[in-house]
């Protein structure tokens, strides 16, 4: 970075942690805020941005002096579990934690007639161009 600036913002997002959650401002802002400050940190500000909902809120801010951290709480540090499960059938008794449990349906990957049919006519192609 080049020249003088009164200040430099960092923008941080997530799609993990999100500003409406219960423990965000009560223990996620005052640890950051105590952390970047032990630190060298080079910017003046941080902003974090939520992209699940589009809020925003300043986590640091140089000129302002370190609230004290919350004690540590590895609870709270858990996040947000996202699980994408299959389409549950209707009108049958389904054990969620047990299917979140099992392992990932992996399909083998299936050859395209058509992309053979792509392959062949571009091949044939290039040996018409090369021929010219």
């Amino acid at each position: 970075m080049s020249g003088e600036y009164e200040e430099v913002i960092l923008i941080a997002f997530s799609e993990i942690l999100e500003i409406r959650s219960k423990y965000f401002d009560s223990y996620h802002k005052p640890w950051t805020w105590h952390l970047l400050s032990k630190e060298s940190f080079p910017f003046s500000k941080v902003i974090f941005v939520c992209k699940q909902h589009g809020d925003s809120a300043l986590v640091f801010d140089k000129n302002i002096q370190s609230p004290q951290p919350p004690e540590r709480d590895y609870e709270k540090e858990l996040g947000v579990t996202r699980i994408s499960g299959p389409i549950l059938p209707l009108e049958e008794e389904v054990k969620l934690y047990e299917m979140f449990d099992n392992k990932p349906l992996i399909r083998p990957p299936q050859k395209s007639k058509l992309k053979n049919k792509k392959r062949k006519a571009q091949k044939n192609a290039r040996k018409i161009n090369r021929k010219n």
